[in-house]
This record gives C-alpha cells, structure tokens and sequence, in this order.
C-alpha cells in the first residue's frame, strides 16, 4: 500500500492568473537502510537519518518520485513538498535534524542501500525538523525543471544534512507533496 504523501503543484490556467491547485501522486518509493543494505524496503511511513542496531548505529534515506503527467505543459507557481513529523515514535529521536533534498539524476527500481541510484551533489531544498508538526518544503524549481523535462525525473532523496551522529527521523504516511 503507498503511502499517502502527494506533491502540492499549483499552476496558472489562464492569462488571468487565475490559480488552481492539485497534488501528484506518489508514483513509487523505497527506504534505503543501510542495516538491511541488499533489501528493498517500502514502509509505510519515510525515514532519515542515523538511527541504533544491535549492529551498531545504521543510515536510512528516503527516495520519492512523483507522478507529475498531470501537469504537463503547465506553468507552475509553486510547488511545495509537506511532511509530517511525529517524533515522540519509537525510534525517533528529538534533536533538531537538517533534512536535505536533492534530486536523483538515474533511473531507480526495487533500491535497496547497494543499488541506490544516483543524485546531484546540489542540496535542492532543506529544511529543519525541530518539533512535531508539518512542514513545507518548496520544490518549485526543480518540479518546473521536470514539467519542462519530464525525461528529467527520477525523484527526489530525502536524507540528513548530518550522518554520523544518532538523529532518526519518521516522516508520516499522510505527509504530502
């Protein structure tokens, strides 16, 4: 079952600006854990960070793309990723976590931490997760670039801006795009 994260794209309909919002869905998904490096893992929630094993402590990354054919031909005014955050769930932890955005340059199926596809060394958009609650991350330029260059989007990768220190994150089902 896909979780129910969905990008929010508001696009112009008309020479009179008149705006009009709709969400794309998520078009695929995957967790890469680097304690489980040759599995595909597809929860139903989003992590990033370190997090604690019996084998020591182990990285996750979240990969995202988005089913944007809706909006093809569109001009966009804005385009904002939402995520939800609950850290009092088991596992999380309540420092602040810089989460990065980038956007990955290859094509991508069943990724598992060995197979993860490639991404842009340019942090696309960030973020810090401080307390429960949504928030908003602007993708407008980079989901412009991909309107414009469909061929373009492979998605984006949600990971921490720090990956050596114990900060876990969960990001919920009903977060959206």
């Amino acid at each position: 079952m896909k979780p129910k994260i969905c990008l929010i794209v508001l696009f112009l309909i008309s020479l009179a600006s008149l705006v009009n919002a709709a969400s794309a869905p998520i078009e695929k998904f995957a967790v890469l854990n680097e304690y489980q490096p040759n599995e595909v893992y597809i929860p139903v929630d989003f992590y990033t960070g370190v997090f604690s094993t019996d084998a020591g402590n182990k990285i996750a990354r979240t990969l995202i793309k988005f089913d944007l054919s809706a909006f093809k031909g569109k001009e966009i005014s804005s385009a904002k990723l939402v995520l939800k955050v609950q850290l009092t769930k088991e596992g999380t932890t309540t420092e602040p976590q810089t989460l990065e955005i980038y956007s990955i340059t290859g094509p991508w199926a069943d990724a598992t931490w060995n197979t993860a596809p490639s991404y842009s060394g340019i942090v696309q958009a960030y973020v810090t997760i401080t307390t429960d609650g949504s928030y908003e991350i602007d993708l407008t330029p980079l989901v412009q670039t991909w309107i414009t260059n469909p061929n373009a989007n492979y998605g984006i990768l949600l990971k921490s801006a720090d990956e050596s220190n114990l900060n876990f994150k969960q990001f919920m089902a009903d977060s959206y795009l």
